[in-house]
């Protein structure tokens, strides 16, 4: 089921420089986010009932250079195909910045966040890794 519903983020976050993100909401440590309905009512939702939410990749940006940006050098970049267990599924690039030793893809999959950002174009797909069957490099 498709909803469709607005978030509140903060003009300031403990992560990073900026603004609060998507990202950061969905990655926090809070269970229930609040949010607002279409007919304007307050509802509060499980991240865990979350599948995918797709932002303007602008709003998913900082107006503070990113760490890919600051270590481009660094940076692993990997375009896959994430299949959800719904059978839905998208394509686009995963960029990540993780530690000399650990740039595998598997790796930056098993971190810690909840949700990772998938690009495509000038959209970002936030999709909750639990809910992900298989994702395959192109």
């Amino acid at each position: 089921m498709q909803a469709s519903l607005r978030l509140f983020l903060s003009d300031r976050t403990d992560r990073h420089a900026g603004c609060e993100r998507l990202s950061d909401v969905l990655n926090g440590p809070l269970a229930f986010v609040p949010a607002v309905d279409p007919n304007g009512k307050i509802v509060f939702f499980h991240k865990k009932s979350v599948m995918a939410v797709s932002v303007s990749a602008e709003e998913e940006l900082s107006s503070e250079p990113s760490p890919e940006e600051l270590a481009s050098d660094q940076v692993s970049r990997a375009i896959v195909e994430v299949l959800l267990e719904d059978g839905s599924s998208f394509r686009g690039t995963i960029v990540y910045l993780m530690p000399e030793a650990q740039r595998r893809l598997q790796d930056f999959l098993n971190t810690s966040d909840r949700f990772l950002v998938l690009k495509e174009r000038a959209v970002s797909h936030l999709i909750n890794k639990a809910r992900i069957t298989r994702v395959s490099p192109l």
